[in-house]
């Protein structure tokens, strides 16, 4: 099969890792009510569980980056998609606080560590197919957590065990058929492959991971938040309430599938500028409208001004000159995803003092941030090609 048959399979094979990873992280989540009934554990007790989570997947980042450079974004793809689906599966006979605390640790790590692969193949198929797709693969993992939640309630008469090992069988058997046409790193040059212990990342990269983590966080915030705040400050029911998130996930994906075309027309800088200046006006309406309704477009106008940043930033971040990808993604990510995840308790801890709305007041600056700081994504070197 030559180059050209080839790239075909490549983006497909790119795209179901990313779905993949969405769908074993929406099909969890979308389980914990029935994996709450099945170890008899309080909210308390839950909570400190998913603590796993998080504390997993910020383990990972920095670990992914040196273990990556050693053996390639392909078998580590591999190996963290296989620890990810067993892991899925030992919490589904978790009948404890502690049995699920560790797979909970072990879902985190490997889902983290996956995530630097995933990033690493996008900027290697970007390499190859010399175009944009970081922002489309970005949308397919979306598509997977919605498909994760819907699997939820087409199997939710069955016990979590029975519906994770369905999903098991059913990734490794993707996996199987698309690990031969996933993209292959680019051979390293001798100064690279010198010094594979820990070493700091480039000034360059610090910037990418501050516009990073103002995205991630406000993501994070509308996500635990954004229901909240409809209910509590605008006076809408629950099920209104609940039209805030899904209205700014719809919206990102659509902006996600989009947002490649965008890439190749208009400069990244250029566009961060953009998205950021809509979502900066749709946050402002979110928060000094009175309406439910209007909050609520509010909360569609930031999903699709948030939608494209962190792919721009992960391929800013694996683009860097005399960075490697695998170092590049693992820094941002570590940034990110950290602050993604303690962002929105420090915002609820505001909350506590302040009121719901005056905290989410830090996201708007995150977003003001993003507007005046976007020349930060500058320096990142254009993709040199790759051939399979």
């Amino acid at each position: 099969m030559n180059q050209t048959n080839k790239l075909p399979h490549a983006k497909w094979a790119c795209k179901f890792l990313f779905m993949a990873n969405g769908l074993a992280y929406g099909s969890i989540v979308s389980r914990m009510p029935a994996i709450k009934n099945q170890t008899d554990l309080n909210e308390a007790q839950l909570g400190q569980a998913l603590l796993g989570l998080g504390l997993g997947a910020l383990i990972s980042f920095p670990v992914a980056g040196v273990i990556l450079r050693s053996i390639g974004s392909r078998y580590m793809a591999l190996i963290t998609t296989c620890m990810l689906l067993i892991s899925l599966l030992i919490a589904g006979v978790a009948n404890s606080w502690l049995t699920l605390m560790i797979p909970f640790c072990l879902f985190g790590f490997s889902m983290g560590a996956m995530e630097v692969a995933m990033g690493v193949q996008a900027i290697n198929l970007e390499r190859l197919i010399q175009k944009p797709c970081m922002s489309t693969l970005f949308a397919m993992a979306s598509v997977g957590g919605m498909i994760g939640a819907g699997s939820t309630f087409i199997f939710s008469d069955l016990e979590p065990i029975k519906h994770f090992s369905i999903l098991m069988v059913s990734g490794l058997i993707l996996l199987g058929i698309s690990l031969p046409y996933l993209v292959p790193d680019p051979e390293k040059v001798e100064a690279e492959e010198e010094n594979h212990g820990f070493k700091m990342p480039p000034k360059a990269l610090f910037g990418i991971g501050i516009l990073a983590l103002c995205a991630m966080v406000s993501e994070g915030a509308i996500a635990d938040w954004g229901a909240l705040l409809l209910s509590s400050e605008k006076g809408a029911s629950e099920a209104v309430a609940a039209l805030g998130y899904a209205a700014f996930s719809a919206v990102m994906i659509f902006g996600r599938l989009f947002g490649d075309r965008f890439r190749e027309k208009i400069s990244d800088v250029s566009l961060v500028r953009v998205l950021a200046s809509i979502a900066t006006v749709g946050m402002a309406l979110v928060l000094f409208c009175e309406s439910p309704a209007m909050a609520i477009i509010g909360f569609a106008v930031v999903g699709l001004g948030l939608s494209v940043v962190s792919p721009i930033m992960f391929n800013a971040a694996g683009n860097q000159p005399g960075v490697e990808p695998a170092i590049g993604v693992a820094s941002i990510s570590t940034l990110g995803y950290g602050g993604m995840l303690a962002g929105p308790p420090l915002i609820g801890l505001l909350a506590n003092n302040t009121g719901l709305g005056t905290a989410l007041l830090v996201v708007l600056g995150l977003c003001v941030l993003l507007l005046l700081k976007a020349s930060w994504v500058c320096g990142a070197t254009k993709n040199a090609p790759l051939t399979l």
